[in-house]
């Protein structure tokens, strides 16, 4: 198994290994992020794991987040510097977001070093298959249409799915005959999952496999809320603007609500809900109790600062 470590700037860059990171989400330990660093980090040092192989940069959900050239520059000397291999990870686009990523691999085939691309975007993959050069190809976690909705509690679970469809919700599409059947025949070689409440089931794949860790994608869209901010009326919900103030590179949103009354999940009481927002996209955590078997299927742990 090797690790990643996925940054959104490359200020964020502290080191090569585990420890030089304060995996933290705001200011507390109620959110639990820390927690699931930790419970994280524990399991891969003790696997003997602990050195980044890998340096994800990019942006998956947001086309005002493509990183500029100077930012790439800085990327790809990190690269260089720490014998990192990179990773360019690229969100959905539009058209403007298209020809802002034809420059961003302008720029990276001009370094003349190898790198990989995490595609949410099939347009983006038409495009990478078209150019003299085509990079290591890998799709992301938003073209995995697994449910995501972590609003059920354990004890419902099974109230909810029947255990034919506890297996079904557990098989990613993206890695049904039929899909890869289109995809390999592109050059795919890894495929990238968050962990849903229903666990994943991936023994049948072949492929390289990578899990983000501990921020799941709840839901994401083009309206976004910091985007939003200085703008009145109908301007706050626009979308196509040419540019952004990018506001959420410096603001980090926690949402909570109290649970009415208390639930047990995995034998823990749990009085709120946590959920964090960082630009377009909201995440939640899930400490799934059978994270040890279930981190067996996958080669690859990414670990993501927002």
């Amino acid at each position: 198994m090797n690790i990643a470590v996925y940054l959104t700037s490359p200020h964020q860059f502290r080191g090569c290994c585990l420890s030089d990171y304060p995996f933290t989400f705001g200011d507390h330990h109620a959110n639990q992020v820390a927690t699931a660093y930790q419970n994280m980090c524990d399991i891969l040092i003790n696997r003997g794991v602990y050195r980044f192989t890998y340096l994800y940069f990019g942006a998956e959900f947001c086309e005002y987040l493509i990183p500029s050239q100077q930012d790439l520059e800085q990327y790809m000397e990190i690269c260089r510097v720490n014998d990192l291999w990179p990773v360019f990870v690229t969100p959905v686009v539009t058209d403007r977001g298209l020809d802002r990523l034809q420059e961003c691999f302008d720029h990276l085939d001009a370094s003349g070093i190898l790198y990989a691309v995490v595609v949410n975007d099939l347009g983006v993959l038409q495009m990478l298959c078209s150019r003299p050069r085509v990079p290591e190809l890998i799709v992301g976690r938003i073209l995995d249409k697994t449910s995501h909705d972590c609003r059920i509690s354990e004890n419902e679970m099974g109230s909810y799915y029947s255990a034919s469809g506890m297996r079904y919700a557990s098989e990613p599409g993206v890695l049904s005959d039929h899909s890869i059947g289109i995809l390999a025949p592109l050059g795919i070689s890894r495929y990238e999952f968050d962990l849903p409440k229903t666990g994943l089931d991936l023994k049948h794949s072949s492929s390289g496999l990578s899990l983000y860790w501990p921020f799941h994608y709840l839901t994401t869209g083009r309206v976004c809320m910091f985007r939003a901010l200085g703008k009145i009326g109908k301007e706050k919900f626009l979308v196509g603007q040419a540019s952004c103030a990018g506001s959420c590179k410096t603001l980090e949103l926690e949402l909570h609500k109290p649970i009415n009354g208390y639930s047990f999940e995995h034998g823990v009481r749990k009085n709120n809900q946590y959920l964090f927002q960082k630009g377009n996209t909201i995440f939640y955590l899930y400490e799934n109790p059978n994270i040890t078997e279930q981190i067996k299927q996958f080669d690859r742990i990414v670990l993501q600062l927002l």
